[in-house]
């Protein structure tokens, strides 16, 4: 007797569809040779893909409005169309006045192992940030180039409360040689437009 480990792979007669299995067969010596005893298969686990990783964000999806009654700032994220990344636009109005557009990319870093955002401001400033899990919020790391080459950094913190709320923190704010102070924002879930 023997035992043997591998995987398998089956193929439709077309070639059209394939199977992949890990497999682990007895086998038995008889008179005319070797044969199975038993063999069970299992599905190959597959690698998550970076839909996959991103998934515990989907609570974002949907258009958000700050409640802050000086600062009007909306936030919408949707799935990219490969649904690999979450797209995310925020629009600041301050006074009625509109302030900066910027777009959101957040996807997922194989070799950091780590979820990445990478941000687009309409007045040329760029900015990337890594986002980390912790207990039910995320913790995000950001950097940040001004248009004027003044450099950036702070820590996001995004608490969801229920689902349709959530507060966003700003800590640890640096802008170039000095620091900005913190600040913290509730959203709330924008309801459905009324059907025509």
């Amino acid at each position: 007797m023997t035992i043997q480990d591998g995987e398998q792979t089956i193929v439709t007669k077309d070639g059209k569809e394939k199977t992949e299995n890990e497999m682990t067969a007895v086998l038995i010596r008889l008179e005319g040779g070797w044969t199975y005893a038993t063999l069970q298969q299992r599905p190959k686990d597959e690698e998550p893909s970076p839909h996959d990783h991103l998934a515990p964000l989907s609570w974002l999806l949907g258009d958000w409005v700050d409640e802050d009654p000086d600062v009007n700032l909306t936030f919408s994220c949707q799935w990219s169309e490969d649904k690999n990344f979450l797209l995310v636009n925020y629009e600041s109005r301050i006074r009625g006045k509109t302030g900066i557009k910027t777009r959101q990319r957040i996807g997922w870093d194989p070799l950091a192992e780590q979820i990445h955002a990478w941000i687009f401001d309409s007045d040329g400033g760029y900015g990337e940030s890594r986002w980390t899990q912790v207990d039910n919020s995320w913790i995000v790391k950001s950097t940040a180039v001004m248009p004027d080459g003044q450099t950036g950094s702070a820590t996001i913190v995004l608490e969801p409360a229920g689902h349709d709320r959530f507060m966003l923190k700003g800590l640890d704010r640096v802008l170039g040689n000095g620091t900005l102070p913190d600040f913290q924002a509730p959203f709330v879930r924008k309801p459905p437009q009324p059907a025509q």
